[in-house]
C-alpha cells in the first residue's frame, strides 16, 4: 500500500474511532526540542502514558508516529476514558 493510501486509511480509521467515541479526543504530541531520535521520542511518550494512566485508570489512547520534515518526530494520537 502506498503512503498515501496509508495515510488516508488511517485517517479513516481515526474519524470513525471518534464517531464511535464520541467522548473521545484527538491531537497530536510535538516535543518541545527537537527530538531526531525515535527511541527518545518513544521513551518519552510512554512515560508521559505511564503518568496520564496513573492519575486516569480508565484512559485508553492510540498514537500513531510521524517524522516532520525537519526530521523531528512527533505523534498523532485519539483518547478515550470510556
Amino acid at each position: 500500500m502506498s503512503r498515501g493510501r496509508t495515510a488516508f486509511a488511517l485517517a479513516c480509521s481515526i474519524r470513525e474511532l471518534c464517531r464511535q467515541y464520541p467522548d473521545s479526543i484527538s491531537g497530536d504530541a510535538t516535543f518541545q526540542e527537537n527530538i531526531t531520535d525515535v527511541g527518545e521520542a518513544h521513551r518519552r511518550w510512554r512515560n508521559l502514558l505511564a503518568r496520564l494512566e496513573r492519575k486516569y485508570p480508565k484512559l485508553k489512547i492510540v498514537g500513531v508516529w510521524e517524522r516532520q520534515k525537519r526530521g523531528a518526530w512527533h505523534v498523532h494520537y485519539v483518547a478515550s476514558a470510556r
